[in-house]
């Protein structure tokens, strides 16, 4: 499925509000509510939505990283659906060039931060990690 622009208009909406009602939602692309739920429906299914997410500051998540990982090989979509599973993984990027993912950790403790290094860094698709801890979010 290839997103028209009336899917890429709702996109950017949930991207930016993921809690927008239905109603809300509908009035701003001007789609009746039936067929919005029929454009996210497919979105979904497609695989372009994955999920919804909360983004909370909780100041007692103490230990945030950026992971750098070099693979064996590329593609390789079992890490991705292994990171999927780990609460503390907030996103993961693809990249092009010598690094493959950069993956972005927020850790109740700097203990519970080196656990999910090594548990990733011990995944049979890895061959090397970096990890950067995170000092201060400037922006």
């Amino acid at each position: 499925m290839t997103p028209d622009d009336k899917d890429r208009e709702i996109l950017t909406l949930l991207r930016e509000d993921a809690r927008i009602s239905a109603k809300a939602l509908a009035a701003k692309v001007g789609l009746a509510r039936s067929s919005l739920r029929d454009r996210i429906a497919k979105l979904e299914k497609a695989g372009i939505i994955r999920g919804y997410r909360t983004d909370i500051a909780d100041p007692s998540l103490s230990a945030v990283a950026c992971l750098l990982v070099k693979l064996k090989t590329t593609p390789s979509p079992q890490v991705v659906k292994r990171l999927e599973r780990l609460p503390e993984v907030k996103r993961c990027l693809s990249l092009a060039g010598e690094i493959d993912l950069l993956i972005d950790i927020a850790a109740e403790s700097l203990a519970r931060l080196n656990q999910i290094r090594d548990e990733i860094s011990h995944f049979p698709e890895v061959a090397e990690t970096t990890t950067a801890v995170v000092l201060r979010q400037e922006i």
